[in-house]
């Protein structure tokens, strides 16, 4: 079901998110551990993908700027609320 694969990604993303608040909260406290450093970059080029890969099927996650929607699907799956 596409709302299934939607909520994956979007799952997907919000872990990605996670972890990259984490490492960057590490960071503060170790900003010469240069394993952290590329763990980070790495997860921020991960988060930047899985976000692209999200614009560019469903649309913005941000609700601003236009990403080439197929069309508008805003009730096609839960709000972020009902999840």
């Amino acid at each position: 079901m596409k709302c299934d694969k939607r909520m994956g990604l979007f799952h997907r993303i919000q872990e990605m998110e996670f972890v990259v608040i984490d490492l960057h909260l590490y960071l503060d406290t170790h900003p010469c551990d240069q394993t952290a450093l590329s763990s980070y970059n790495h997860a921020l080029k991960c988060l930047d993908e899985l976000t692209n890969e999200y614009a560019e099927e469903y649309g913005s996650l941000l609700g601003q700027g236009f990403h080439g929607y197929k069309h508008w699907n805003w009730l096609e799956c839960p709000w972020p609320w009902e999840m």
